[in-house]
């Protein structure tokens, strides 16, 4: 059962660091794009810029955004 508690864990860990890394990816992209230095700063500005766009356009669609 430790086991198994262990590999869901890992996966989920896995998992996060996909979806971060992901991120940050785009936000390299698109701040390079506008001619931004993609700083920890400037990553953390976009990630929140975005993160708001996603919710108003899931909660339009009528999504619940999590």
């Amino acid at each position: 059962m430790v086991f198994s508690a262990e590999n869901a864990l890992q996966a989920h860990e896995a998992e996060q660091r996909y979806v971060e890394n992901d991120m940050r990816k785009q936000a390299r992209y698109d701040l390079a794009r506008r001619g931004i230095v993609a700083t920890e700063t400037e990553i953390a500005k976009w990630k929140k810029e975005n993160l708001k766009n996603i919710e108003s356009s899931e909660q339009v669609r009528g999504i619940t955004f999590l």
